[in-house]
């Protein structure tokens, strides 16, 4: 959570204390895995590698942390600043160039099997089927 709190502007750390705070919900743990998904989905979509779950590459942090942050405050009813909002456009943005392969993050140092696994072309013999109907008029 200190990522998100890193990002957060002066006036929003009083939002981030009271909804850590509150009973009920974990506000800021939604807010922050749903935007590390949304860029893990875009880092998939490129054909990269991923790292373990729940990580992102360092160079998307901060814009995933401005996603999380909008989100989060909008869920806690904070005030939603322009600023906020162009900084959400802008990674926004970042996650279209990373999903596009626009943007090429760096591998990561040890990368997740699993996703590995799903991103591997499966490529197998075509056996071709032969019987006289196929072989008229040859």
């Amino acid at each position: 959570m200190s990522d998100l709190q890193l990002c957060l502007m002066a006036d929003e750390v009083e939002g981030f204390q009271t909804a850590s705070v509150s009973s009920g919900q974990d506000v800021v743990a939604d807010a922050v895995a749903e935007a590390v998904g949304i860029f893990r989905a875009a880092l998939r979509t490129a054909g990269a590698a991923l790292g373990a779950a729940g990580t992102l590459p360092d160079e998307l942090v901060g814009a995933a942390m401005d996603r999380a942050a909008l989100k989060f405050l909008s869920r806690v009813g904070g005030a939603v600043s322009e600023t906020r909002k162009t900084l959400y456009r802008d990674s926004e943005a970042i996650r279209r160039d990373v999903a596009a392969g626009k943007l090429i993050c760096a591998a990561p140092d040890e990368a997740d099997d699993a996703a590995a696994a799903t991103l591997a072309p499966s490529i197998a013999a075509r056996t071709p089927t032969i019987d006289r109907a196929h072989q008229e008029g040859l």
